[in-house]
């Protein structure tokens, strides 16, 4: 494990993709994360999702996918 990624959202919150293991499984979390401004450290929120590793290729061809659509859509919209 240990492979970990943050996308910052805003000041306040992170999106936090990172590899994890949970009853022997390898998962993919991807989870919002807080920061409390007293201890100014990140703690987790209830807002994610965990991936079964034997899903992750179709995940990611779905987020392609996803991807393309939303970047057509700025084309699309850009020329009019």
């Amino acid at each position: 494990m240990g492979m970990e990624f943050d996308i910052a959202k805003h000041e306040s919150e992170i999106i936090k993709v990172q590899d994890t293991e949970y009853r022997g499984r390898r998962l993919v979390d991807i989870r919002v994360y807080y920061l409390n401004k007293t201890t100014r450290d990140w703690y987790p929120s209830r807002k994610g999702i965990s991936i079964n590793m034997a899903f992750l290729d179709q995940v990611v061809v779905a987020l392609r996918q996803l991807a393309a659509e939303e970047e057509n859509r700025d084309r699309e919209g850009t020329a009019e």
